[in-house]
């Protein structure tokens, strides 16, 4: 986020030296310079989600370019591109397996004690959840 106020900031900094010698040059009275200026500065808040997109190296970049291009100009289409941007891509988080115990397990041993101590470990370890627990504690007091 820093990165992103420092280069509107820049930005800013550089319109308005850009302005004032357009401001010198010009005859008039200087509407010119200071409307450059806002085009400029609208047009940096208008992708500032695409530059955050891009900031983070985010793998949905590019449809974050179009959304923000094509719907950018609503206050909606805006906000969700910037979420969208700001949001972690979703890959550091680790899916965890899922364990089937068929009825080829069930058979193969243990007493239904050693099942359920064995699916506790499981659960204590976070290979399962809670409700995975549960489902499986029933089927091997049930025997399916």
């Amino acid at each position: 986020m820093r990165v992103i106020i420092t280069f509107i900031a820049s930005s800013a900094l550089a319109t308005d030296a850009f302005a004032q010698a357009m401001y010198r040059e010009s005859s008039g009275d200087g509407f010119g310079g200071f409307f450059l200026v806002l085009v400029i500065l609208s047009l940096l808040l208008y992708f500032v989600p695409s530059i955050v997109a891009s900031k983070r190296d985010h793998p949905n970049k590019g449809a974050i370019y179009i959304l923000n291009i094509l719907a950018g100009w609503t206050f909606i289409g805006w906000v969700g591109a910037l979420v969208w941007a700001m949001m972690n891509s979703g890959s550091q988080q680790s899916a965890q397996p899922v364990i089937h115990y068929s009825s080829a397990n069930s058979e193969s041993g243990g007493s239904i004690a050693e099942k359920i101590k064995e699916f506790k470990e499981l659960l204590d370890s976070g290979t399962i959840t809670q409700s995975e627990f549960d489902a499986l504690k029933a089927k091997a007091i049930n025997g399916d």
